[in-house]
């Protein structure tokens, strides 16, 4: 819409001005607003997919970690304390 509305000044003079009409600024900040918005939510959804890219790797290494104090751990699950008695 922007790229439409400057369209027929493309081939202007550094030195030229353009005169713009009230309803036409109005429709130029409304495009404005809109692709600032638009851009708000685009970073939004990018951090938001960068927090579950991360969370997704924490979860893994947290995962393998587990699983690599799980396979350390003696087989047997019962526990003998060692009160100083008979060996």
């Amino acid at each position: 819409m922007l790229s439409d509305t400057f369209a027929p000044h493309r081939k202007i003079a550094d030195d030229e001005t353009i005169v713009i009409g009230g309803a036409d600024v109005r429709n130029l900040l409304k495009v404005i607003r809109t692709l600032r918005h638009l851009a708000i939510l685009q970073e939004r959804e990018i951090g938001a997919l960068r927090h579950l890219e991360a969370a997704r790797e924490l979860r893994q290494v947290v995962t393998s970690e587990l699983k690599a104090a799980a396979e350390t751990l003696p087989g047997d699950n019962v526990i003998r304390p060692d009160f100083g008695g008979k060996p």
